[in-house]
């Protein structure tokens, strides 16, 4: 089981389909604010068949990021894409987040925070369709919607939550014994 303390390395797993326009502006932020909560962070960037610049967007910013670019020969799929970026990743825990701001950067520490407490999958939901914004940053509520296996593979349902955006964080091995609503 990986120590959940500043010694632990994080993956964030980014699928990407046509997000030229906001892609490296928001790998920089991610990494901004994982950062200053991890000990080492990795961009796991799976670009699934973007017809747009994403591609050329995603190689800038790995100049300067510490990036994992992976990319599908064709649009397969976001889970085909998230199961890419999992194969792919290597940190101690894993934070699955859309590229495009649905999922607000700024709840990552809140997540971080939850699986050091010993909670191994966070699930993030926003409180309604349209995140009320105060002060800048979205509000979200947190509940545990699953349990991954150790290969990440095989998820058991808990419930289903329709309607809602969603980001997830899981550690990497090991069974789930702490499943709790937070």
């Amino acid at each position: 089981m990986p120590t959940r303390n500043q010694q632990s390395s994080v993956s964030c797993v980014v699928p990407v389909f046509n997000e030229e326009r906001v892609v490296a502006r928001f790998l920089d932020r991610l990494h901004e604010v994982a950062s200053a909560q991890a000990y080492a962070v990795e961009l796991v960037v799976v670009n699934d068949g973007s017809k747009d610049a994403s591609r050329a967007e995603i190689l800038r910013a790995a100049q300067a990021l510490p990036l994992r670019y992976l990319e599908l020969s064709r649009n397969f799929g976001k889970e085909s894409a998230i199961q890419a970026g999992l194969d792919a990743a290597r940190g101690d825990c894993v934070l699955i987040i859309d590229a495009d701001f649905q999922h607000p950067v700024e709840v990552v520490p809140r997540m971080i925070e939850r699986w050091r407490a010993g909670i191994d999958v966070v699930y993030g939901v926003a409180v309604s369709a349209r995140m009320s914004r105060v002060g800048g940053a979205s509000q979200c509520a947190f509940s545990i919607a699953w349990c991954a296996s150790a290969s990440a593979s095989r998820f058991h349902p808990m419930r289903a939550i329709s309607g809602c955006s969603t980001a997830k964080w899981f550690r990497r091995s090991g069974r789930c014994p702490n499943v709790t609503a937070t």
